[in-house]
Order: structure tokens, then C-alpha cells, then sequence
């Protein structure tokens, strides 16, 4: 169920008017009841959401009614219809409701059609099943006269008829009737379109009925806009009215009494004419419409396309084939003059031929031209690829036994490439075996390219292997058969320092540094071919060692970065007891006892070097603390004193601190004013220390207070509580009226757990009691006051 109040722009209908959405979206459902009341039909109904079987969405499709026979699918092409009320008994009636604010648009106009089965018993006018449409102005508290109908159960309904298959059911029915409301003068006034359907209010006949709004709320005259290049064009009134009556602007001459009206096109432009429309009787208000007429004529060329060569394909779409047509066509492309066969790809016509244009203008006018395609036929081109030579020998492909059997009178030019962009500088003496491209210009400019394969004995085959690395001072031998293995049988290799093969290497079997070095292979018939070989000889990795030291009970991690800060080419380092490594150390990040241990470093290469590593674990100082004796204020505490730190490490430096973690230095050790806990730190030559607390009490002196006199039945002063000063834990507060009775006690010095006046269950006023107070001060003092405090309203 959905409510609303819609605001929309000028052109357009409000959202799901019409039910496109396929639901009731916007529509507000009403179910309930029908009754006779002093010969009035009232009709009850209350909002609900859409019920089973008495609002429901109607698809477009097939279905027929059952009494009438006609569609229930509109006759407008809507997707959807509403199906009001069903063919059930029981005095029930239903309703449903939109709301919406009229634009600011002179010519705006709703146009519902509807379709109503009811059962004609008949019964008195007050009894009958009934269908209605109204329209009601909520911004003017009124029903739109025009735009409501009644249709009650009787024979003299306009436009009804007896169902033939339901006639001893006494059926009436009328098929899809349009009406249209023309809203001109209700611009900004917010209405409520309803629809409602009752059956008889004696309960044993039914009503219902079938609704739609169209989507369109623009002008009631429709195509107005004519072409200039057809004999005729008709004008389309609104339906739904009884009479139609067409004007001129003048009303001297009546053109046409239908809902339609044929004029020639050659009625001048910007011509008004009027229509009257009059509704059937009791159904609606006499109104004039009004429309100005437009005529539309067409300018449309055709210039054919310049003619290509195959495989080039034309665009009949490209806009320089119709330059000099109006502005803003449409244009369609056929096979035949007739434009009744699509042409597949315009964009890419591929055969010669005539094909056609289709232009359309302002969605009236249209004409038919042909466009004429010339596609030139290629050149044929023969390619026989040369024979096979020796490496090195030269090859002409401008041969004419390489284009034998091509057609006559062709020119050739030779390229590197298939798209011909890259010209061949020496087509007659090629030497490097490859596909190359013959490219054939007959007289008309077309071209044809073939690919031209020319071929050499194979160059020898060497395979290289790159030797395995080694570490210096190893050396590599590349003479070594497993190095050229896989490479042609029967070769001579040489060995050499560089490509050109002009600097042989000294001593190829003993190669000490890396580098890349060349082997050249020479088979019988005498081709060469030269190839890399890499020789890698890996260097040692550099082990910088720094000898950690450190303070128990911390222990060494020798995996840490400082340990070998410095070193460079380590890819991995591992850690052991002894110098040929052959002992793990299990775990070199907590190394705890003071000793020589050894650090192997090696390269991602896999090259290796050990070096031993001194670890020193220094003892932590000894701090004993003494905490000082506890003074009263203005008293202070010197935590530097001698005793404090009595039994101690000698020789070590003290330092005063807020915090456990040495980070906040204490400002005064030697007069500290506030009770707390504090730090001294005690740090040795090698920089080890230890920290303690020292606990320091400076005691306020200690009282307890409490008012002479107190209200309970005021808004301030209402509660007796003590006013605590130096006591670190209350004990207990008590209070004793004049006659010794204790009327009140609490261990909490706090205010909203004072006395307020009550014992009991009743307030005291007027008296004097004694209280007495107990606490502990910050030297661990007991604290004992008493006094006497007068109870006041």
C-alpha cells in the first residue's frame, strides 16, 4: 500500500498513474462495505493494502471477460490494467485513490479508460451496484464536476449492453471506454483521482470493474505536425465524448463532426482550428479545445561514394553522402527501393550494387533515394617462392619467374611487411632468409600483397650451456664437452673475448674472473656461428663483526643487525659454538653466558666465511632501599639521604625518577613534598642499573568537620555529612539524638550518603544531636572527633 502527493514537470504524467510499475505504487487501496440509508447509497470503505481478489494488477494478454467477451487488456497498449471488485456477492465495496498537484500546463488533461460488469436486479436506484470515477479537488474542497461519473445498475446506462451468455444473471456491461478530464484552470491545485465499485446493498448482486490511466497528459488534439510530401494527414481527438465538432479559427466553416479529422496537406502552416467537445449526457462538462497546425517539409541528397579497390569495404552511413540534406534526419539503409529489406551492414557494404537511403523527418516525413556502390576488382598475383641457397648467397625476388602466371601489365614494389609500409632496400640480392612482401598495382590502382619465402641452408646449431658458478679463488674450464652438448655433431670450437671473434681468450680451460666469454662453431660446409657463454666466478661475502655487550639479565642476540653492521654480499648468516661450524649454537638470539662464539656468513651465491664473535654479560648493581620515616606537612623528605640507599652497590651513580620506567625525572628528591611512590635508579661504569620504589608518606594533618546546623526540608543544606582533611580511610560516622538514642550511622564520608533527617520513616526537626566521627590518617593515626549539630526545618 502506498500513499502519496506527487509534484511532476510539464510534459509527463505522474509516477505509476498509469501502473506501469505493475504495482499499486502511489495508489492508495480503500476495502469495506455498501448500504442503503434512507434511500441514500453509502458506500463505506477504509485504507488497506491491496486485498486478494478485490485490487488486483491485470497484465496485458489474452484474457477476455467472462460476461462481456471484450479484452481486459486496454485497447491503448497499456502493460498493465487494475481489475476493481470481482463478480462476489455480500454488499462489499472497494475503492482505490491517487493524489497529485496539477503543473503549471494550460493543455494538461488525464485521460483514464475503464470497462463495468453489474448485475441489474433491479432494485431501487439506492440498491444497485454501482461503479464511480471522480475527481476531487482537495485544494478546493470539491468534486471536479466534469471529471465525476456515477455509473448505477439500469438499462438507460449510455453505452451498455445485456451479456447474451449471462442473461437470466441480468449482466449489463460496457467495453473499454475512454474519458478524458481536462484540467485547464486547476493548475496548482492538488486532486485526487478515485475509483470505486459496490455490489448491490442487499448483498446477493455484484459490480466491478476494469481501470487504466494513460501515460500521456499532454494535449487532447494530437498529430498536429504534418509533411509537407503526402496528400493527407489526420488530426485525433480525445475519446470518450458523446460529439465532435471541428473548426476553423473563426468558427465561419465546420470541418468534420468525428473524433478524427483528414485534412490535405496542403493546408497552410501555423493554421488554428477549434473542437468542441460534448459529453454524453450526465457524464461530464461541454469544453473547446484548441491546436495550431505545423507543416514539415524535407530536404534530402544522395551523393554516391568514391569507388575502392577489394578488399576495402564502403560506409553508406558516412555523413558526407548525404551533405546538403536538412539538419537532423534519420536516416535507414535497404536493399530495395521499396525499403521493405534491411540492409545487414551499411557500415561495411563489401559487393557492388545499388542500395537505398531512407531520410525521415519530425516522425512524418520520409523519402527513398539510391546510393551506388563501385568496389574495382583486385589484381591477381602469382607468387613462386625462389629455391634454396647457401647461407650468405644472395637472392632476387624482382626474379620473373617469382611472378610468373600473375596478370599482365602489373607494376611491382618489394617490402619488409604485410601492410607494405616498410620499402626492401636490396629486393635483387637478398641474403637473409626471411618473408618478405610483393606488392602488384594494376592500371585502376588496386593492389594485391603476397608474401615471397626465401630460404638458406640452416645456420649450424649450438647449443651453450653456462658452466655451474664457483667461488673464488676457483676457475672454470670452457672447453668442457658438457657445455656445448646438444650442438651438432663434427664441429670446431674456438674460444674468444668478444663477438666479433677477434680476441681469443688466454687460457680457456683456466677462466678466474666473470664475464661473458664467446664460442664459435664451424661445421663442414663451413657455416659458423657464434654464441655467449657466461662464466660466473662468485666473490666472498664480507663479515663485519661488532662484540656485543650488554647488562644482566639480558641476554646477547648475535642474529640482531648492530652484531654485523657493516657487512656486505650476505645472503644468509648461521650461528655456531666452534670455528669449523660444525656445532650449532641452538639459540644465538638469547645468548646468556659471556664467551667466544662464531657467526658463519654466506652469499646468495653460496660462497662462505666464519668469523668469531666475543659476547660480555656484565652483572647488574645491587639496590637496596630503606623507605624514609613519614613526617606531617610543612615537613618535606629527602630521598637522596645515605639511609635510604644503605647496603647498596658502591660506586654507582643514583637518579631520582616519577615513574617505574624512568622516563619522568623527580624535580626535588631532596624535599619532596607530596606523599607517593617514587623511583631511584642506580646505574654502574658499564651503564647497567637497577630501579626500585621508595615509598614516601607527607601527611596533611588530619581533622574531621561538620556543620552546626543543617535543613532536610530545604533545597541546599539538606544532608548532615562529614567534611573529611588528611584522613586516608573513614571509619564510621554516627549520630545520637538528646536522648542517647542512635538514630543514624554510616562508615562513608561522602555527601549523598549523609543524614537526612530521617527516623524511622519521620523527619526530625528542631533538636540538637551529637554525632561522632572515626578515621585513619596517612601516618596510620586513628582520628577520633565528636560535636554537636542543630536540626533546623
Amino acid at each position: 500500500m502506498c500513499l502519496s502527493n506527487l509534484t511532476f514537470g510539464q510534459s509527463s504524467c505522474p509516477v505509476n498513474i498509469d501502473f506501469e510499475l505493475g504495482t499499486f505504487q502511489n495508489w492508495q487501496c480503500y476495502i469495506g462495505n455498501v448500504n442503503d440509508i434512507n434511500n441514500v447509497n453509502v458506500i463505506n470503505v477504509t485504507p488497506s493494502a491491496p486485498t486478494t481478489n478485490r485490487h488486483v494488477i491485470v497484465p496485458k494478454g489474452t484474457q477476455t471477460d467472462p460476461y462481456g467477451g471484450f479484452s481486459i487488456s486496454p485497447p491503448d497498449g497499456s502493460a498493465y490494467c487494475v481489475k476493481l471488485g470481482n463478480d462476489g456477492t455480500g454488499a462489499q465495496a472497494e475503492q482505490m485513490s491517487y493524489t497529485f498537484t496539477v503543473p503549471n500546463q494550460p493543455d494538461y488533461v488525464i485521460t483514464y479508460q475503464y470497462a463495468v460488469v453489474l448485475q441489474d436486479p433491479g432494485h431501487p436506484p439506492a440498491d444497485q451496484p454501482r461503479f464511480t470515477a471522480k475527481v476531487f479537488d482537495i485544494t478546493a474542497n470539491s468534486y471536479v464536476t466534469c471529471g465525476s461519473f456515477d455509473y448505477v445498475a439500469t438499462a438507460g446506462l449510455p453505452g451498455f449492453i445485456h451479456s447474451k451468455n449471462y442473461a437470466s444473471n441480468q449482466v449489463i456491461y460496457k467495453g473499454w471506454t475512454p474519458v478524458s478530464i481536462n484540467l485547464n484552470g486547476y493548475q496548482g491545485h492538488q486532486l485526487r483521482l478515485e475509483f470505486t465499485t459496490a455490489d448491490c446493498t442487499q448483498g446477493g448482486h455484484f459490480g466491478y470493474a476494469y481501470v487504466d490511466v494513460n501515460n500521456s497528459c499532454s494535449q487532447l488534439i494530437t498529430n498536429n505536425i504534418f509533411c509537407t510530401s503526402r496528400p493527407t494527414f489526420t488530426l485525433n481527438g480525445p475519446a470518450g465524448f458523446s460529439q465532435y465538432n471541428w473548426y476553423n479559427a473563426d468558427r465561419s466553416k465546420l470541418l468534420g463532426t468525428g473524433v478524427n479529422l483528414t485534412l490535405p496537406t496542403t493546408t497552410p502552416d501555423n493554421t488554428q482550428l477549434l473542437l468542441d467537445l460534448i459529453p454524453f449526457v450526465g457524464f461530464g462538462c461541454n469544453y473547446t479545445v484548441s491546436t495550431t497546425l505545423h507543416s514539415v517539409s524535407m530536404k534530402f541528397r544522395v551523393t554516391n561514394p568514391a569507388q575502392v579497390c577489394e578488399p576495402a569495404t564502403i560506409d553508406i552511413t558516412n555523413p558526407a553522402l548525404t551533405s546538403g540534406s536538412d539538419a537532423n534526419l534519420t536516416y535507414t539503409y535497404w536493399q530495395d527501393a521499396a525499403g521493405t529489406i534491411p540492409l545487414t551492414s551499411p557500415q561495411a557494404v563489401s559487393t557492388s550494387g545499388t542500395y537505398y537511403i531512407k531520410a525521415s523527418a519530425a516522425a512524418v516525413c520520409f523519402d527513398i533515394q539510391p546510393v551506388n556502390v563501385t568496389i574495382l576488382k583486385a589484381p591477381v598475383l602469382n607468387i613462386t617462392d625462389p629455391l634454396t641457397v647457401c647461407i650468405n648467397t644472395p637472392v632476387d625476388i624482382t626474379s620473373a619467374a617469382i611472378t610468373s602466371g600473375s596478370s599482365a601489365g602489373l607494376t611491382y614494389t618489394y617490402w619488409q611487411d604485410a601492410a607494405a609500409t616498410q620499402p626492401l632496400a636490396s629486393p635483387a640480392a637478398i641474403i637473409t632468409a626471411g618473408t618478405y612482401y610483393i606488392k602488384a598495382t594494376n592500371s585502376n590502382g588496386c593492389v594485391t600483397i603476397k608474401p615471397v619465402n626465401v630460404t638458406n641452408y640452416p645456420v649450424p646449431v649450438l647449443i651453450i650451456t653456462n658452466p655451474f658458478a664457483v667461488c673464488f679463488p676457483s676457475m672454470v674450464d670452457i672447453t668442457d664437452p658438457a657445455i656445448t652438448t646438444g650442438s651438432d655433431p663434427g664441429m670446431v670450437f674456438t674460444y674468444w673475448t668478444d663477438a666479433n671473434a677477434t680476441s681469443p681468450v688466454p687460457d680457456a680451460t683456466k677462466v678466474p674472473q666473470s664475464g661473458t666469454y664467446y664460442i664459435k662453431a664451424i661445421n663442414s660446409h663451413g657455416c659458423e656461428v657464434i654464441k655467449p657463454v657466461t662464466v660466473t666466478v662468485n666473490p666472498l661475502p664480507k663479515l663485519v663483526i661488532t662484540n656485543p655487550e650488554l647488562c644482566f639479565p639480558g641476554r646477547a642476540d648475535l642474529t640482531s643487525g648492530p652484531v654485523t653492521s657493516g657487512s656486505s654480499n650476505v645472503a644468509a648468516l648461521s650461528y655456531w659454538k666452534d670455528a669449523l661450524a660444525t656445532v650449532p649454537l641452538v639459540q644465538p638470539q638469547a645468548i646468556a653466558d659471556s664467551g667466544v662464539y662464531y657467526i658463519k656468513a654466506t652469499s646468495s651465491l653460496g660462497c662462505e666465511i666464519i668469523q668469531p664473535v666475543l659476547v660480555t654479560i656484565h652483572k647488574l648493581p645491587v639496590l637496596n632501599i630503606t623507605n624514609p620515616v613519614k613526617v606531617y606537612i610543612p615537613a618535606t623528605i629527602d630521598i637522596t639521604s645515605p639511609g635510604v640507599t644503605t647496603g647498596s652497590t658502591s660506586g654507582v651513580t643514583y637518579s631520582y625518577w616519577q615513574d617505574s620506567t624512568a622516563t619522568s625525572v623527580l624535580p626535588n628528591p631532596s624535599a619532596i613534598t607530596q606523599t607517593g611512590l617514587y623511583y631511584i635508579k642506580a646505574t654502574n661504569i658499564y651503564g647497567c642499573y637497577t630501579i626500585k620504589p621508595v615509598n614516601v608518606t607527607v601527611a596533611t594533618i588530619p581533622n574531621i568537620l561538620v556543620p552546626k546546623a543543617f535543613t532536610p526540608t530545604q533545597a541546599e543544606n539538606n544532608r548532615l555529612y562529614p567534611f573529611i582533611v588528611g584522613i586516608k580511610s573513614f571509619k564510621s560516622f554516627k549520630i545520637y539524638n538528646h536522648w542517647g538514642v542512635l538514630i543514624f550511622q554510616t562508615d562513608s564520608a561522602s555527601p549523598e550518603n549523609g543524614w537526612d533527617g530521617m527516623y524511622k520513616g519521620q523527619i526530625q526537626f528542631m533538636d540538637t544531636v551529637t554525632w561522632y566521627a572515626e578515621g585513619y590518617d596517612y601516618a596510620g593515626n586513628l582520628v577520633h572527633k565528636s560535636g554537636n549539630t542543630l536540626l533546623l526545618k
